[in-house]
């Protein structure tokens, strides 16, 4: 039944064989009666004779250990003789026969059926007849001579003659399914995730960082040999996780092949440790540790379990809307393979085996997480909180799973953040939005954008700076500006409605006699400008200085002033001069602001302030002159008008190059000189460096600088940031240019800019987009930023966070869930009186401040409105669910939630929730209709 002999050579496979055992006796001897003849016979003594074989036995698949005897193991086949054929038997059934031919000796050993050997693991293993005697089964040769005398000759057969050569099965055939199961986790999972999908079919683990599939479906039985021996069983014995060929994992001496995972730019690498599959950005085996393993696989029985506990980067960039994106990053082919084992085994335990593999790879994957904006409002505040505290508004936000390093603008949480913009109408230009700094708390951007303070000549523009800070913890974002939103008016001595007034000196009565000591000319309601002057004089002999105090001496420096001898001025709305309507050398031209008259007397009033000066001239011509420019910064209170304010003076050399002329005409906005009159314009960039913040509290004009050393400005013509101011130039005569020489000059009329911060509202808008690890995004979101010049703040129909001034203000929500802060003062929040208008939250209710509630059918102003009764209690039986709420009034505040709720019919059917008021109940006459 074998498939070959017992010396492994042919025949092969043979169910009959023959064998001439003639040639193992002697050679017949009939001696001198003659020849008669040789005969050969077998000779079995006995009945059911024990042959040592037993009968194959398909149903038995116990081993020897269970029943007592080997696996398929039947009944012993017994011997009986008939005539010249032994037959084996057992049951009923013959399994094999031996014969012989009496003439020849030739003997026919056949098998009829298959027999059981003893050794399943040798599927080729030989079993030999095997009597209790070797001389129970003979062959005998009887020779008998020619007178009937016969002798025999017996050849044992009953031990290690007849042999039958096992059969075995064929390895069988495993066939792998296309349909494999799929491994899925979800980076939304982890810890600080938005969004996971639905977890893949058949996976047995609930958690969306776990999933369990069982392979043993993907492999099946395709093909099955048991041998002549008869079937028996085919099963898959056992299930391993490999590398692939040819993938490298990494080891105590490295890490190998990259996986082709990366977690927040990093190689994602495997090692095998102690059979799971571990994913990690160690760079060894031994550098494994808990805090950068990404991922493990691992195999029990025919499940496969992968666990995710960092998240995967995802090469597909996907932006989300508050929901999942079906984004899966997989593990590639060829890398990590599932191997399975099948056995065969035939009916007496022969075995064979054969495996195949699953590239795992493709089937372990990973679910992307992407960032969401959970809420935000858009931000109102007033422009006298910059530069601090700015104003800060709603912005929630997370992230998710995918982090990112925040090492530079490249692994930010958020896009390139865009700004536009308007200030008083007219379109702010130059904006940019930089990335500064970032942690896992606060994203810092500096921001920075130019603007016309004054909207008629929207060509003249200043710089501001500022920051866009996020407070990821908080969930706000504050902006502060360096300096407020300013707003200009342009003023001049040749108004139609200037008056000029003189006054004596240090004194308040007025002089007007003409040509006075003072003269005080009021240019708006709070800018005053005071005229005085001085000049040489030979008796008494006095000459141009410069100090800080008078009389200085022959050089010029920073902080100094000018001085000579007092002298009355002559200042009219079409000439400006000392002593007569001209300015000749040796003479100075003194100029300072206030916000009320000071009549006669320097530093009476309190310091009005400009950010720039021009001067018309009547006949230019050649001529130049030098401007000493007083000025003051706010000192590190940022306030202006405060004890710690910073004074100084700068001089500025201003070259008849310098001087506008018809020619060459001054930007829009200023007037235009004609014939030989000319025009010079000195703004904050003129006088203004790096960090510094001077505004112009007064100015000196000389023609000459006489004697004096030292040195000034060297103005740049042009304005605005393109004309900024910032070489030096010496007295004296400088090539071309001579302050020293005897310039004889009319100054037709002078022009202030006068700077406010409550007039102009700058709006502001930021489009941001929030960013993940790797470069999912939310939709753009837009950030609506109002700086408010006023003391009233309206909002719109978004939702809002509205800051007030620290005095008197009125704060309409209009609609949306805004957030409303009076910041001190006696305010007026203003709600609507319908649901439609949204729910407000008032931070800052104090004693002193009002709620206005707007009720359409009413018609009332603020300043009409009337004082309403409020009911109010617990949340319980009485409380705004109950008609009995508004009993008597429309209003019902709840002292346990701090709402304030409005019914126009006075049922708890028609209550809406107007506000949450965070201070607690309102004082009685707290609230108001209009």
């Amino acid at each position: 039944e074998g498939t070959d002999t017992s010396v492994h050579v042919a025949p092969n496979g043979l169910a009959s064989v023959t064998a001439n055992f003639a040639d193992n006796f002697s050679a017949s001897n009939y001696g001198t009666d003659g020849a008669g003849s040789t005969t050969y016979t077998l000779k079995l003594t006995g009945l059911n004779v024990a042959s040592g074989l037993y009968a194959l036995d398909a149903s038995d698949k116990s081993a020897a250990g269970v029943d007592g005897d080997g696996i398929g193991q039947g009944t012993q086949i017994v011997l009986n003789q008939v005539g010249n054929t032994i037959t084996g038997s057992a049951g009923g059934t013959d399994y094999f026969t031996i014969s012989i031919d009496p003439a020849t000796g030739i003997v026919t050993f056949t098998q009829l059926s298959n027999i059981w050997q003893a050794d399943p693991s040798n599927p080729d293993d030989p079993a030999t007849l095997t009597l209790a005697s070797a001389d129970l089964l003979q062959v005998v040769k009887t020779v008998t001579d020619a007178d009937g005398d016969s002798v025999t000759t017996p050849i044992n057969l009953g031990a290690g003659v007849f042999t039958i050569q096992d059969d075995g099965p064929t390895a069988p055939t495993i066939a792998v399914s296309l349909n494999d199961p799929i491994l899925l986790t979800f980076d939304g999972a982890l810890t600080g995730g938005n969004f996971v999908g639905t977890q893949a079919v058949g996976d047995q683990n609930p958690s969306l960082l776990i999933a369990i599939q069982d392979y043993a479906g993907v492999f099946s039985i395709n093909g099955t040999n048991y041998g002549t021996d008869g079937a028996g069983t085919t099963t898959f014995t056992s299930y391993a996780l490999g590398f692939a060929a040819g993938f490298t994992p990494g080891d105590a001496g490295g890490h190998g092949t990259a996986s082709g995972l990366t977690h927040n730019g990093s190689a994602i690498y495997l090692y095998n440790i102690g059979g799971v599959i571990t994913g990690s950005t160690a760079l060894t085996q031994g550098g494994v540790s808990g805090a950068n393993t990404i991922f493990t696989i691992s195999l029990s029985g025919s499940n496969v379990t992968l666990t995710q506990s960092g998240s995967i980067d995802h090469t597909t960039t996907s932006t989300y809307n508050g929901s999942y994106i079906s984004d899966l990053q997989a593990l590639a082919a060829g890398i990590l393979v599932l191997t399975a084992t099948a056995v065969s085994t035939d009916a007496d335990g022969d075995q064979a085996s054969s495996t195949a593999s699953l590239d795992l790879g493709p089937q372990i994957r990973f679910g992307d997480d992407g960032p969401q904006v959970v809420t935000h409002t858009d931000l109102i505040y007033a422009n006298g909180s910059n530069p601090t505290p700015g104003g800060t508004g709603v912005y929630v936000y997370n992230v998710g799973a995918d982090q990112n390093t925040y090492t530079d603008a490249a692994h930010s949480d958020f896009a390139p953040i865009t700004l536009t913009g308007t200030v008083g109408g007219v379109a702010i230009t130059s904006p940019t939005v930089t990335w500064q700094s970032e942690d896992s708390h606060f994203a810092t951007f500096g921001i920075s954008f130019s603007y016309a303070p004054n909207p008629a000549t929207p060509g003249v523009t200043i710089q501001d700076t500022g920051t866009l800070v996020f407070d990821k913890i908080a969930g706000t974002y504050t902006v502060e500006l360096a300096n407020p939103i300013q707003s200009v008016t342009v003023v001049n001595t040749s108004g139609a409605n200037v008056h000029f007034q003189g006054y004596q000196d240090n004194s308040l009565n007025q002089d007007n006699s003409g040509p006075a000591p003072y003269v005080v000319a009021q240019l708006d309601t709070n800018f005053f400008v005071q005229f005085s002057g001085s000049h040489e004089t030979n008796n008494p002999n006095v000459n141009l200085t410069s100090g800080t105090t008078n009389p200085g001496d022959g050089a010029y420096a920073s902080d100094d002033l000018f001085w000579a001898n007092p002298t009355d001025v002559t200042v009219s709305s079409s000439a400006l001069g000392v002593a007569s309507n001209t300015l000749q050398p040796g003479e100075v031209l003194n100029m300072n602001f206030y916000t009320a008259d000071p009549h006669g007397i320097p530093g009476s009033q309190t310091t009005a302030y400009a950010s720039g000066i021009y001067l018309e001239f009547f006949n230019i011509g050649s001529k130049d002159l030098v401007i000493n420019l007083e000025l003051v910064g706010a000192g590190s209170d940022g306030v202006f008008g405060t004890g710690d304010d910073v004074h100084t003076t700068k001089a500025v050399v201003v070259d008849n190059a310098d001087i506008f002329t018809a020619a060459n005409p001054p930007p829009a906005g200023y007037p235009v000189p004609t014939g030989t009159d000319g025009i010079v314009i000195i703004d904050s960039y003129d006088w203004n460096g790096a960090g510094q913040n001077y505004l112009l509290t007064g100015v000196q004009i000389v023609t000459s600088t006489q004697t004096l050393t030292g040195s000034g400005i060297d103005l740049v013509s042009a304005v605005g940031a393109a004309g900024a101011s910032t070489g030096t130039e010496s007295f004296g005569s400088v090539g071309a240019n001579n302050t020293s020489d005897n310039d004889n000059i009319k100054i037709t009329s002078a022009g202030f800019i006068e700077t406010t911060t409550t007039t102009q509202d700058a709006n502001l808008t930021f489009q941001v987009t929030n960013l993940d690890g790797d470069d999912d995004k939310t939709a753009t979101q837009t950030l609506n930023v109002t700086i408010e010049g006023s003391t009233t703040f309206v909002g719109t129909s978004s939702d809002e966070s509205i800051q007030g001034t620290t005095g008197n203000d009125v704060i309409t929500g209009n609609g949306g869930n805004d957030v409303l802060t009076g910041n001190g003062g006696n305010d007026v929040f203003v709600l609507q009186g319908s649901s439609a208008n949204g729910h407000d939250t008032l931070v800052d209710f104090n004693a002193g401040d009002s709620i206005v509630v707007d009720v359409a059918n009413l018609n009332l102003t603020i300043n009409t409105a009337q004082t309403v009764a409020f009911n109010s209690g617990t949340t319980g039986a009485n409380d705004q669910t109950h008609d009995s709420a508004f009993a008597g009034s429309n209003f019902f505040f709840n002292t346990t939630t701090n709402e304030l709720y409005y019914s126009d019919n006075n049922t708890a059917a028609h209550a809406v929730d107007l506000a949450h008021i965070s201070t607690g109940i309102p004082q009685n006459n707290a609230v108001h209709v209009a």
